[in-house]
């Protein structure tokens, strides 16, 4: 995943950025969508959505200070905010909320 900023002011990802998007590798892809379902099914404890489980992956390493989730609905905010409640996170985080 990659984010940018582009709209019409900023368009330097037109010629820096989207070229090597779109020449990504297939089998690259396809590599990495094995490794996803392996994940899934190996590490993603049962009755937890992959995508709060991926939030919860990154929030315990004490260099992230917030991920920046996307969500359509309320259901996926719910899912997002219950990622900090998986044990993964680690209590002394240097993020951490007192008393959470």
């Amino acid at each position: 995943m990659i984010q940018v900023v582009y709209d019409r002011l900023h368009r330097t990802p037109e010629q820096d950025v989207f070229p090597t998007c779109q020449s990504h590798d297939r089998e690259d892809v396809r590599r990495k969508l094995e490794e996803a379902e392996r994940i899934r099914q190996e590490e993603v404890p049962e009755g937890v959505d992959m995508a709060t489980w991926a939030l919860a992956w990154c929030l315990q390493h004490p260099a992230v200070t917030c991920v920046i989730p996307g969500c359509k609905s309320v259901e996926q905010v719910e899912a997002n905010a219950q990622a900090a409640d998986l044990d993964m996170v680690r209590h002394d985080h240097p993020q951490a909320v007192a008393g959470a």
